[in-house]
């Protein structure tokens, strides 16, 4: 699935589906953080260039260095030396407040877990937490969560980095990270092999930089691939899924965004490889104000399969269609098989169904719609505005599409 939204200027929405503390631990902390300012942009010109100008300069740059030594003492790590202190009797490794004790920043490392319950447990309240890292593990067996992390009113979150996690079986979620009035500058997912990844802001947490990279996801039965949660005041802006080598779920969707209370500035889902068969490819595009540039819906099907059915659904938005303003462009609603289309009571769904909408070669549908606000009184007219392609995020999709060569219809919402 690719969906993305620049930022306010560029005005546009983008969407594809695809279905195809000794030494040694003070030197991976400090890979493991300039790591990740790196990926998060946490060197910023403004840190680190003019400070280090002048005659002082050499007083600044070891007192940054013995700064840098006692954060690095402040870490709670644990790893196979001393990882017994906090597995319980379900083989769950455990983390809560009473464990962190004064440390500010928590490091999980080179573990194997073999767990009836959750596979790691971390629930941590009302404390500072100025970094989290979770790297090398592998989840063997568990039920329930592989990786279950519940910050509630934490303070001075700067990173949260999950990387080169390997969950090879159980039942349930791979990752569940729940920030509830927690801020973080940046949180990254990546170079991992799990079965789900799930992550909530809610009550006004805000995460700064959010990156879901590289990874396998094939989640199980009821379990969303990708999930974003984002509620209650909460922000997500700047958020990226992308480049992903695999995201499929088997009963649920593969990648799900919800919004409540919560608009998002910079979403990105780009370049993933949704499911694991040849199948259906599809770009939806709207860029600019939907009064004037058409919507772009395109079939790149890897493997011969029609499209059938799209379904737009602006109900999430509190917006709805100008249905007398709907027309296809050049031509493109005979090509490929457009039937007048459909809308909902309220003007709020869209449906197009199709019958000629192949992909060899690559067909595409142009069509123009008004896009107005829903009038605050059920059935007043619209409240006239301009929307935007971005102010379709939190937009409901639905495309059927035929058999194809090799591989079934596929229904993907």
């Amino acid at each position: 699935m690719h969906l993305s939204a620049a930022r306010p200027v560029d005005r546009h929405l983008r969407l594809s589906l695809s279905f195809l503390t000794p030494c040694w631990v003070l030197q991976m902390l400090l890979n493991t953080w300039l790591a990740t300012a790196k990926r998060h942009f946490l060197g910023s010109a403004h840190d680190t260039g003019s400070r280090r100008n002048g005659a002082s300069r050499k007083k600044r740059v070891r007192s940054g260095e013995s700064l840098e030594i006692r954060t690095l003492l402040t870490a709670l790590v644990i790893n196979n030396s001393n990882v017994d202190s906090f597995v319980d009797a379900t083989g769950t490794l455990s983390v809560a407040n009473s464990d962190l004790g004064t440390h500010d920043t928590l490091v999980i490392e080179d573990i194997a877990i073999n767990s009836t319950g959750d596979g790691i447990s971390i629930d941590l309240s009302g404390i500072t937490l100025a970094r989290l890292a979770i790297e090398s593990i592998n989840v063997n067996a568990f039920n329930g969560t592989a990786i279950d992390i519940s910050l509630t009113n934490v303070l001075g979150n700067r990173t949260i980095s999950l990387e080169d996690i390997s969950i090879n079986a159980g039942t349930g979620n791979g990752i569940n990270l729940d920030l509830d009035n927690t801020d973080s500058h940046a949180v990254t997912v990546e170079d991992s092999l799990l079965s789900g990844v799930t992550i909530s802001a809610v009550n006004g947490a805000d995460i700064t930089h959010g990156l879901i990279t590289e990874n396998r996801i094939v989640a199980q039965a009821n379990v969303t691939g990708v999930l974003l949660n984002v509620t209650s005041g909460g922000s997500a802006d700047d958020f990226q899924i992308i480049n992903n080598r695999e995201i499929s779920a088997l009963d649920r969707d593969a990648v799900q965004v919800n919004l409540t209370d919560a608009p998002l500035d910079g979403l990105n889902v780009s370049n993933n490889i949704i499911g694991n068969e040849p199948g259906a490819d599809v770009s939806f595009r709207s860029e600019g104000d939907t009064f004037v540039q058409p919507f772009e819906l395109t079939n790149n099907a890897s493997d011969n399969e029609f499209l059938q059915q799209f379904v737009l659904d602006l109900r999430p938005l509190d917006l709805v269609f100008d249905v007398v303003t709907y027309q296809t462009i050049n031509g493109t609603g005979a090509l490929t098989g457009a039937a007048t289309p459909a809308f909902s009571s309220n003007n709020q769904v869209l449906t197009i169904d199709f019958t000629d909408f192949n992909s060899t070669p690559s067909e595409t549908l142009l069509f123009v719609v008004d896009v107005d606000e829903a009038p605050a009184i059920p059935g007043d007219p619209p409240v006239d505005l301009s929307v935007f392609g971005r102010d379709l995020i939190g937009a409901l999709v639905d495309f059927s599409f035929s058999a194809g060569t090799t591989s079934g219809p596929k229904q993907v919402a």
